[in-house]
């Protein structure tokens, strides 16, 4: 609780410091008094609506019950196991397979995938992803993550997809500290190996996950989602081309390939223990 916090404030400690600069340039003290206020505004904002946010930027909808029963029953089932509310379901119409998990706390989540991933995968693996899932519920800096990513996004929102390669190289050197800064600090490499690990943990199977990870990053080379750049981190995996500038900048997912040979050496240890 206390790591949270301090994110927490680290978070607002850097977009008060920007938009305070930013307003001390346009009127000295009533753009800094504005500048606070908008501050204030979009703090209480992010934290009670970032999920939502998200949601409208990857245009997600909430999942029919009758689009995949089974699969809300096995997600309720593994929330149930892993004692923590059963997410809200929602879908993206892409058929590029891949999903993502945020919330305000484990009693209000939202595991969202895209139908891709519900054709490509086998039930096995489906189930490992939603373990998964359910083990970033169970992580302190999911609300982070959210926040971050809902800021990260709605700032790139204002950018149009005709200006990215400009933006990219020249206006992105103002906004990234910003950007930049929120998400690094509420997102860190190893957060995606604990979840793994927790999956593996919770269903005493490692390899479907591998298998599932291995899949949606092959899925991903072969056709990229088009996504907000501000929003990847929240993915399973990357869903940006790691050779574009806004890819390399706005994704701190480990190496599928790591995920996948740690996964798979637990097989070999005899209590599925991961070494972080």
């Amino acid at each position: 609780m206390i790591g949270k916090t301090i994110w927490l404030v680290l978070l607002l400690l850097v977009l008060t410091i920007v938009l305070v600069l930013m307003g001390k340039t346009m009127g000295d003290t009533i753009g800094v008094l504005v500048a606070l206020l908008l501050v204030l505004s979009l703090t209480i904002g992010f934290y009670a609506y970032a999920d939502q946010m998200l949601i409208k930027i990857a245009r997600a909808r909430p999942m029919p019950t009758d689009k995949a029963p089974w699969f809300a029953d096995m997600v309720g089932h593994l929330a149930q196991q892993a004692n923590v509310a059963p997410p809200h379901l929602y879908i993206i119409g892409c058929g590029t397979p891949n999903a993502f998990v945020i919330g305000r706390n484990t009693q209000n989540s939202m595991f969202v995938v895209t139908t891709g991933i519900l054709h490509l995968l086998t039930r096995d693996e489906l189930r490992a992803v939603s373990a998964q899932a359910i083990a970033h519920i169970r992580q302190p800096q999911l609300p982070i993550v959210t926040i971050a990513s809902a800021l990260a996004g709605s700032v790139l929102c204002i950018v149009p997809p005709t200006c990215r390669h400009w933006f990219s190289r020249v206006a992105l050197l103002m906004l990234s500290p910003l950007a930049l800064a929120l998400i690094h600090a509420g997102i860190s490499r190893t957060r995606e190996l604990v979840a793994d690990a927790e999956a593996a943990h919770m269903l005493g199977d490692p390899l479907s996950l591998a298998s599932a990870l291995e899949k949606l990053e092959w899925a991903a080379q072969q056709v990229p989602m088009a996504v907000n750049p501000g929003t990847a981190p929240v993915y399973m995996v990357s869903p940006l081309q790691e050779d574009q500038l806004l890819g390399r900048l706005f994704s701190p997912q480990p190496a599928t390939t790591r995920r996948v040979a740690r996964l798979r050496a637990m097989v070999h240890q005899s209590h599925l223990v991961i070494a972080l």
